[in-house]
């Protein structure tokens, strides 16, 4: 639901705080229902576009620090300054402001209450309101080249809380990048953001971040955005951004890069990020890096992402860094089905290779594959088909047993759990938990955070929910979308076993998806 408001009568008192003038003039508010004239003083004397605010804080000399926008639609070419349908018109941001959406606004009865998942701040490049269909589909010619612009801002410049919608970078250079966020030289730092739906025809569907471009992404989330390299996002000429607890899901590349595309020579730093069914035409599934990029990747999650080579991450001229990570269920149509890596060595610490899959098959080679023939460096990871060759220390090649969770697919099998046997990956790491800051996360899925030893592979945060059985896109319930997904996980035989996504549908615990739990499940769905 976009936007969820209280219907109640606003009496005098509550009218007078509302209407009530904010003599520091420090914070611009902006709600597209409010309801008196527009100043920005007040939620409900709000200005109804985000331009205008934009506008009055670039103005202002510093004295605005901060603009509050309200549930409702946004447009970047709207506004006193704006002209309608002007694709080239963007959201700029302003070093020194912070833009938070998320807020209930004038006609609610507390109109500060922010939650951004009720009520949603959209900033929409369908500058017609007309986009039905894909991509593809002709409503979506005249949407924004870029929502939003980051072009030169720094760290003070912030985003926070608002999906990101709809951008269609189709045009001549520059305005064939960077669809939902366009960023040249510019350092911005973007809070609880959703890029999603954004198309580019070159670089970086969701965001372009180039020419020493280095933003903070916290919290985001890319989902069905694409381009022809770098789906979610794409990173080039000298640009490093550090991105922490976001996830990548569903992104497309035509060429590499689902997920993230990587060709500078400033490392991306990446921790405690998911790459979730991303797929590419040719390479890099989940991640593309090339161009001699190092990128660092702490507790990361690559997950049934599909290419044609390097369905996880794809190293040409590159070598990621990985600790804490797991490569699990990717599958690449020719090599690496895990990994494919090309030049400099890639390294892994604690990590988890297992079920991928690539031309071969799913032994040691589809895990991680390395095209001279040289070895990758690999210490205390556990990687299917090991047969010691690629030397270290510490490394098994036992099942890890994942097992699902609240929160995802590959959970570690534990006593403490309720599972029958403890996976070999617990306490199997190098180092501590509380040492790698691992031991406010989990591997479990009783949610028993990680103590002492460091368990091998990715931990996932603590959400306080419970499992749901049967429930296979996570939503909290037991729905028709599931039933759509039991189709794909009874039509094995599985080369690599049944992946470890089908597992919530595995009843009887036999790990085999079979009628016996369609029994189950669809008992538990008709239930009262």
């Amino acid at each position: 639901m976009l936007r969820q408001r209280s219907a109640g009568i606003l009496t005098p008192a509550i009218l007078f705080a509302i209407v009530g003038y904010n003599a520091a003039a420090q914070i611009v508010y902006v709600d597209d229902s409010a309801i008196f004239s527009e100043d920005g003083s007040t939620w409900c004397h709000a200005y109804r576009n985000l331009q205008d605010a934009l506008s009055v804080a670039r103005d202002s000399g510093g004295d605005i620090h901060e603009i509050r926008v309200a549930a409702g639609v946004y447009k970047p070419d709207q506004g006193a300054d704006q002209t309608s349908d002007d694709r080239t018109a963007t959201f700029q941001l302003v070093n020194g402001v912070s833009i938070k959406g998320g807020y209930a606004g004038c006609t609610a009865h507390n109109p500060d209450d922010r939650d951004t998942s009720i009520y949603e701040s959209v900033l929409s490049g369908d500058l017609v309101g007309d986009d039905v269909g894909d991509r593809s589909d002709p409503s979506r010619r005249e949407n924004s080249y870029h929502i939003v612009a980051g072009s030169g801002a720094d760290s003070s410049a912030q985003l926070d809380g608002f999906v990101i919608l709809s951008g269609r970078a189709d045009g001549a250079d520059p305005h064939q990048s960077g669809a939902g966020l366009f960023n040249d030289n510019g350092s911005p730092t973007l809070i609880d953001c959703t890029f999603a739906g954004c198309w580019a025809y070159l670089y970086g569907g969701g965001i372009y971040n180039t020419n020493h471009s280095n933003p903070t992404l916290i919290r985001c989330t890319f989902r069905h955005n694409s381009g022809d390299y770098g789906g979610g996002m794409a990173n080039d000429n000298s640009s490093g951004p550090s991105v922490s607890d976001c996830t990548f899901a569903a992104n497309t590349a035509g060429n590499h890069g689902g997920g993230v595309y990587n060709a500078s020579d400033e490392p991306p730093s990446l921790a405690n990020c998911q790459f979730v069914r991303n797929a590419a035409y040719y390479s890099g599934g989940g991640m593309y890096n090339t161009d001699g990029t190092a990128p660092i990747l702490f507790n990361c999650l690559f997950s049934e992402n599909t290419a044609r080579n390097g369905a996880g991450i794809c190293d040409i001229s590159a070598a990621s860094k990985l600790r804490n990570c797991t490569l699990a269920d990717n599958t690449a149509r020719l090599g690496g089905g895990g990994m494919y890596s090309d030049g400099p060595i890639p390294r892994f610490t604690n990590c988890i290779a297992w079920g991928n899959a690539d031309s071969s098959g799913t032994g040691e080679l589809a895990q991680i594959r390395r095209i001279d023939g040289t070895s990758p460096i690999v210490d205390h990871c556990c990687i299917q088909g090991w047969s010691g060759a690629w030397g270290g220390t510490g490394n098994i090649g036992d099942d890890p047993l994942f097992v699902p969770g609240p929160a995802g697919c590959s959970y570690l099998s534990h006593i403490q759990a309720g599972q029958a046997v403890d996976s070999p990956c617990i306490d199997a790491g190098a180092g501590t938990s509380a040492g790698a800051g691992l031991d406010t996360l989990t591997t479990r899925s009783s949610e028993g955070v990680d103590t002492d030893a460091t368990d091998m592979g990715f931990h996932y945060p603590v959400t306080g929910r419970s499992l749901v059985m049967g429930d296979y896109d996570r939503n909290g319930v037991l729905d028709l979308a599931d039933f759509s997904s039991w189709a794909d996980c009874m039509t094995g035989p599985w080369t690599a076993g049944v992946p470890s996504c089908c597992l919530v549908l595995d009843f009887d615990s036999d790990r085999d998806i079979d009628t016996l739990d369609f029994a189950s499940l669809q008992a538990v769905f008709t239930a009262p």
